[in-house]
């Protein structure tokens, strides 16, 4: 199959986007709703298909295919079909009185039935023919309107606001070309058109709102049109009457020949992704009308043509480029990471760092667990101060920030194994009037090889009690006020607790918990109030588990988890969900694989829709090495479907959320072998 025109669509009532292809006829390839195809279905053969849509024509909620084709020196036609299984059905058959060209289809006369307008001649056509739908895939020929010179690469879009369906051009007999919009009167009878030039040799454009102000804007690709001059991508702002400004001419690849508006990224501002010799690019837009400098993401030689959809049904846009022998796709999971704007030098173990403010300036800070624990301060801008040494305990390897003592001012617990006895303890520093921390108050015994460290009110009377697990239990420790902690005799969990998430699961208003330990395990510890727990409930899972967190992912009010798992080999590398039922318990895992192990997760509000994302860190567990990138990010949806993925950041294994920059967004802070990372929420 070389397809030299295609559309996404879907036309067999599935729910996943099908490919709709000229290509000596017209076929169609079925969507799996994994990313990829079957096998194609041929529509029609033995005519030169010009233009091929796709639209609902008879208001069943399904699309149907519309071929514009010429067979022979006659006039050409026009040809409805619908999908039904593996089998075609012809709709339609419309007899044109010439031969057409290019098809686009939208309800033009505000009827709520879908209509057609056509280039009345294959190529180089200055005239565009307007049908009427009836709401049965039939038509009837309405007016031609005569535009002053060739019109190409149709598409249909409110460009004027003023409710009707315009239709939008390439412009021009010569390389050098104007965007014309035929406005449309509102009974589908288009007007004289309005022209805006585009430098260069314009050869495809999108349209979109790309500085967030209601009016549609321009995006525009053109070749050089003399040796001493470069392919650009041009961003064009509409006034809201049908003309456009230039505000921004950016370099592109050979020879681009098509581009297509989507938000990539998931930041709400529209990206766009760019065909231009040999590949595809990125441009990621800044949500002013401007973009940052394209960044090519797929080398595939040969591709013409682009389609954007999501394919895989995961809530995040695909592309479909054409090639010379079948199509590519491009996941979105596959551009190039978010620059990183500020870090310092650093090593930070995995699940060793943690976001809170310690210094009393109301600034957020970093605070690390690395031997001792060292203190970077926030600059309240999103960047950090060099380290403050804080002599906490000797071999502290996690540590937790909280006010222990109710003065407001922050402590740190700190949870470390000696480097010279072996010994593992718990220890607490509270803080001072000078934004630091005074010597050790206390030091309790802990389980050998300590893992993790929560502060949590765990007995209901209002101050911070301690959880911490480690690869034999999971211990609680009361608070009394002060600051200083008491050991409860039974632990609250008689097993491994590698990593830790604290949420009320069954809606008792008690602190409950879960606990990774080693293997497939998952257990949830019900808290029977007063800080008394319940036997744990052990939830098997796939593959190794290595860390959770606890939120709500979908909107209903109840905790959900995310708990990342690992494999050798990795078949169960991934990441799982599970929602609360709001009683304790869960409804069965959804499970997302990953290519590489994941590490360490958190959460984060990255789309503004209220609801809990996932940050998932690499892991170097099983020999892996960071994957490019490293950390990304998985959206939540309110139906619970397989979450977005906005692709990579930054490179850490420890990871941290909060607002480091004071706009009431959260960031993303990671921690590597080399330096401490902030990624800004932009």
């Amino acid at each position: 199959m070389s397809p030299y025109e295609f559309r996404l669509a879907e036309v067999d009532g599935d729910g996943a986007l099908d490919l709709i292809a000229l290509s000596k006829g017209a076929l169609a390839l079925l969507g799996s709703g994994d990313g990829g195809f079957g096998r194609p279905i041929q529509l029609v053969t033995g005519v030169q298909g010009i233009s091929v849509t796709a639209a609902d024509v008879d208001g069943d909620g399904v699309d149907e295919i519309l071929l514009s084709a010429y067979d022979g020196p006659g006039p050409g036609f026009v040809e409805v079909w619908r999908i039904a299984g593996a089998s075609t059905i012809l709709v339609s058959h419309t007899v044109l009185a010439f031969q057409p060209g290019e098809i686009v289809a939208s309800d033009f006369d505000g009827d709520g039935v879908v209509d057609l307008a056509l280039l009345d001649a294959p190529f180089q056509s200055n005239a565009l023919a307007v049908f009427h739908g009836h709401g049965d895939g039939t038509f009837t020929y309405v007016s031609t309107r005569t535009v002053g010179a060739p019109l190409r690469r149709l598409r249909c879009a409110d460009v004027n606001g003023d409710g009707a369906v315009d239709v939008v051009g390439l412009m021009g007999a010569t390389p050098l070309k104007k965007l014309a919009v035929l406005p449309n009167d509102g009974n589908g009878v288009f007007q004289t058109p309005i022209g805006t030039l585009i430098a260069g040799a314009a050869s495809a454009f999108a349209l979109g709102d790309s500085n967030g102000d209601g009016r549609l804007d321009v995006l525009a690709v053109s070749a050089p049109l003399w040796s001493g001059s470069g392919p650009t991508v041009q961003s064009l702002l509409g006034v809201g009457n049908g003309q456009f400004v230039a505000v921004q001419s950016s370099p592109s690849g050979a020879t681009p020949s098509d581009v297509e508006f989507a938000d990539l990224d998931g930041d709400r501002l529209l990206d766009a992704l760019v065909v231009a010799a040999p590949g595809v690019e990125f441009v990621r837009g800044l949500g002013d009308g401007t973009f940052a400098p394209a960044q090519s993401i797929d080398g595939s030689v040969g591709v013409r043509g682009l389609e954007i959809g999501d394919l895989d049904r995961d809530g995040s846009p695909d592309a479909v480029g054409g090639l010379d022998r079948g199509v590519t796709v491009v996941h979105s999971a596959g551009l190039p990471p978010e620059p990183t704007p500020h870090g310092v030098p650093a090593s930070v173990p995995a699940f060793a760092l943690v976001a809170a403010e310690a210094t009393g300036d109301a600034h957020l800070d970093v605070v690390v667990a690395d031997g001792d624990v060292s203190v970077f301060p926030g600059l309240g801008d999103g960047t950090l101060g060099g380290p403050q040494r804080c002599a906490v305990l000797d071999g502290a390897e996690r540590v937790a920030v909280g006010d222990l003592d109710l003065d407001s001012r922050s402590d740190l617990v700190v949870l470390a194994e000696s480097q010279s006895s072996g010994a593992a303890s718990l220890g607490v520093a509270l803080g001072n009037l000078l934004g630091g921390f005074d010597p050790t108050q206390q030091v309790l015994p802990a389980s050998s090889s300590p893992r993790d460290v929560r502060l949590v009110d765990l007995d209901g009377d209002g101050d911070l009690d301690v959880l911490a697990g480690s690869t034999q239990d999971v211990r609680a420790y009361s608070n009394r006020g002060n600051g200083l902690l008491h050991p409860v005799v039974q632990p609250a969990l008689n097993a491994p607790g590698i990593r830790l998430a604290v949420a009320d699961f069954d809606g008792d208003g008690a602190s409950d918990f879960a606990a990774t330990g080693f293997g497939p395990g998952l257990a949830v510890v019900r808290n029977a109030g007063g800080g008394r727990f319940d036997a744990p409930a052990v939830i098997f899972l796939s593959g190794s588990l290595a860390d959770v967190v606890a939120g709500d992912l979908d909107g209903d009010g109840s905790a959900d988890l995310v708990v990342s798992s690992q494999d050798s080999f990795g078949v169960k590398s991934g990441v799982h969900r599970l929602f609360g039922v709001g009683d304790g318990s869960f409804s069965p895992a959804v499970f997302s694989h990953r290519k590489h192990n994941p590490g360490g997760l958190a959460l984060v509000r990255a789309d503004h829709d209220a609801l809990w994302d996932a940050v998932v860190a690499p892991s170097g567990t099983f020999g892996y090495t960071f994957p490019s990138g490293g950390v990304s990010v998985l959206l939540s949806r309110a139906d619970r479907r397989p979450s977005r993925d906005l692709g990579y950041f930054m490179q850490s294994e420890s990871i941290a959320v909060g607002d480091f920059d004071g706009d009431g967004l959260d960031d993303l802070v990671g921690g590597g072998s080399a330096a401490i990372t902030i990624s800004v929420h932009r």
